[in-house]
């Protein structure tokens, strides 16, 4: 089967950001992903929470599958695997969900290859120092999209090459502490 490249709207919805209004008082509260909150193994480490005095719209809530992506910057993506309660993301990231001729692990291993990265680029202005890409422009990227088993396994190998990301950045963080360990008895 021959690859064919179609437009980022096609294969998927882009939504935006809620803003936090955080001196507002209401009984709607949502975990708040923003830029800082995950790192690029996949990881979540750190989740603020919002109020609001009305709900979210269904189609703002973050759904496992999805794919978030930096307005800023963007450099890597977070793909979406488990949820701690109802969630938003904030107006510096887009939810990209993809529709179902695409797998969403395949969308996010897209984002973190040049030929897109490069679009993201020309379209947010290269020289800048902060590089901003509106949703209009996102959608207009370029993706190359394969058969359906082909994605499922490029988003299989991605996940699992992530994943090692994870555990050799928290092998090393125990790693550190073991020789600090041995080398503080060491000097008693």
């Amino acid at each position: 089967m021959k690859t064919r490249q179609i437009k980022l709207c096609e294969a998927a919805e882009i939504i935006t950001g809620v803003p936090a209004n955080t001196s507002e008082e209401g009984s709607y509260q949502y975990f708040y992903y923003q830029p800082n909150s995950f790192i690029e193994s996949g990881k979540v480490v750190e989740l603020s929470s919002i109020v609001r005095k009305e709900p979210v719209s269904k189609r703002q809530l973050v759904q496992i599958g999805d794919v978030l992506v930096k307005r800023l910057n963007p450099n890597f993506p977070l793909f979406v695997s488990g949820l701690s309660g109802e969630s938003v993301v904030s107006t510096n990231l887009y939810i990209i969900r993809s529709k179902s001729d695409v797998v969403p692990e395949y969308l996010a291993f897209l984002f973190e290859q040049s030929s897109v990265l490069t679009q993201i680029s020309q379209f947010s202005g290269a020289s800048s120092a902060i590089r901003a890409i509106s949703a209009k422009k996102l959608m207009d990227i370029t993706i190359p999209v394969l058969s359906i088993e082909k994605q499922d396994l490029i988003g299989k190998w991605w996940k699992l090459v992530k994943k090692r990301k994870q555990l050799l950045s928290e092998y090393i963080i125990e790693s550190d502490k073991l020789i600090s360990v041995i080398a503080e008895k060491i000097l008693k």
